[in-house]
């Protein structure tokens, strides 16, 4: 016996409908779905670090090392006059604040090579080099390609990648 009272086959029961099933939420049938890979580009890397001189706004936090992760114009007096900014962002807490530059501080940069045409076009060899097969076209590219300035540019990535070995 499965039941606590006997319950005699006379008795009428109540008809259920058998239940739909449930649709599947849409993340969960992409998810399961194939499809092809995506690349997602790496973070733009920092433009330098700022230790000391700026405090992070985060009261809890207070920290005093940062990155630069952006230079541009910004409003920093609250007037609309737009001046020189650096978009700094605390190492310990992630809160990010525009501040004045200081002067010196960051070394000038180098205008980069980027490749003008082809699967990579628009990217410097560091970004194509993350890429699907890219480290392949650039060896490629540094013996062979026909333009030399792509070649040079490509062979000065692959020596700093190496170490100059």
């Amino acid at each position: 016996m499965s039941t606590l009272f006997d319950v005699s086959p006379d008795e009428p029961t109540r008809n259920r409908r058998p239940k739909k099933p449930k649709a599947e939420p849409a993340a969960v049938v992409a998810a399961a779905s194939p499809s092809t890979a995506t690349v997602v580009p790496a973070a733009a890397p920092a433009l330098g670090r700022l230790d000391e001189g700026v405090e992070c706004i985060d009261q809890n936090c207070q920290g005093t090392a940062h990155d630069i992760i952006e230079e541009g114009q910004h409003d920093l007096s609250g007037l609309g006059a737009m001046e020189p900014a650096w978009l700094v962002e605390c190492c310990f807490c992630g809160c990010a604040r525009w501040t004045r530059p200081i002067k010196g501080h960051l070394k000038p940069v180098e205008k980069a090579f980027l490749f003008r045409d082809g699967r990579f076009a628009g990217m410097t060899p560091a970004q194509a080099a993350l890429q699907p097969r890219g480290l392949d076209y650039l060896r490629w590219a540094a013996q062979s390609h026909p333009r030399p300035t792509v070649r040079e540019a490509c062979g000065k990535h692959l020596d700093r990648m190496s170490g100059g070995l």
